[in-house]
């Protein structure tokens, strides 16, 4: 490695790549419009592409070799041993993050982020507001606009434990954080299927986080995405890996035993949700026996989804309903 690439730069944008040519264009120039008073490098790690991806990338290094840094994996290696390979061989005070298939809007969001960590060494984590874009073209401003009022700043580890609302286009967060508390070989080893959720998980426990209500990234919808999949199996095994992930943090953080059920509880009213949504029925019933009475909402749904004369009596007015949707 030669000295321009191992100088170490203020802020370091991580980029995992896969499977992205249509996109990935796009991340890398809404990265390259950034305006700021600081040097900053992109990293992409492109996850051995069967398509043009590296080869865009390639030609973005040629072009700006001062601003992007291309790896390039011989063989796939998984989404979390690519960003830990990231984060581990590229030095940084800051990282920031953006997937190759999101892109960022705001040429201000490092310089704006940089500032508020430099300015406030109690905040490890800053994030902001994001916009979705969807396939059919469709863009929806303020992802989080359902979140007005309930987004917190400061330590935010059990809010975080209910819903993940940190998209991670929208980040920065102190690298030091990373290397102290965020420990992905054991991500791999149980089979977490992404990243984002645990790290903010493990870093919340023991810093700061503060909000940006302002959109600056747009966040790409796919209908293929397992969280937004048509597919019953793919949408229950997403909520599942959420569950386990929220395991891991309940039980590594010893939280208290209300917190658990509280949280098992929201666990399995979503589950029994997407359950109902589908028709599955006896997984309703299964499910239900599962819940703790902990207050009247809890009560009633296990009344309701334990009784079977009640759940043929939904089933039937979703077919009835489908019916004279149909005609």
């Amino acid at each position: 490695m030669d000295v321009e690439m191992d100088r170490h730069y203020p802020v370091k944008i991580a980029m995992v790549a896969y499977n992205q040519e249509k996109y990935i264009a796009q991340a890398i120039e809404s990265v390259l419009m950034q305006k700021t008073v600081f040097d900053y490098r992109l990293i992409i790690g492109d996850d051995c592409s069967n398509d043009s991806t590296a080869t865009i990338c390639a030609q973005y290094v040629e072009k700006y070799p001062d601003k992007v840094e291309l790896i390039s994996n011989p063989k796939n290696i998984g989404l979390l041993a690519n960003y830990k390979q990231l984060f581990d061989n590229f030095p940084a005070k800051y990282i920031a993050i953006l997937e190759g298939d999101d892109y960022w809007t705001d040429e201000n969001k490092l310089q704006f982020q940089f500032d508020l960590l430099e300015n406030n060494p109690h905040i490890g984590l800053v994030h902001t507001d994001c916009d979705l874009l969807f396939e059919s073209g469709k863009l929806q401003s303020g992802s989080h606009q359902r979140h007005i009022g309930s987004i917190k700043n400061g330590i935010v580890f059990e809010q975080l434990l209910y819903e993940n609302y940190i998209r991670p286009a929208t980040v920065m967060f102190r690298q030091e954080l990373f290397g102290k508390y965020v420990p992905v070989n054991e991500y791999i080893r149980l089979s977490f299927t992404t990243l984002d959720y645990p790290m903010w998980l493990d870093i919340s426990y023991y810093t700061q986080f503060y909000y940006i209500p302002t959109s600056t990234a747009a966040y790409r919808i796919h209908r293929s995405s397992i969280s937004n999949s048509n597919r019953h199996e793919k949408i229950a095994g997403f909520f599942q890996s959420i569950y386990d992930i929220k395991s891991y943090a309940l039980e590594k953080f010893a939280c208290s035993v209300a917190l658990r059920k509280s949280l098992i509880n929201r666990c399995i009213f979503d589950q029994i949700t997407i359950e109902m949504e589908f028709q599955k029925y006896n997984n309703v019933y299964r499910m239900a026996q599962n819940l703790a009475i902990l207050n009247f909402k809890s009560l009633m749904i296990r009344l309701l989804a334990t009784n079977r004369f009640l759940i043929d009596l939904y089933a039937y007015y979703l077919r009835y309903r489908g019916s004279v949707q149909k005609s």
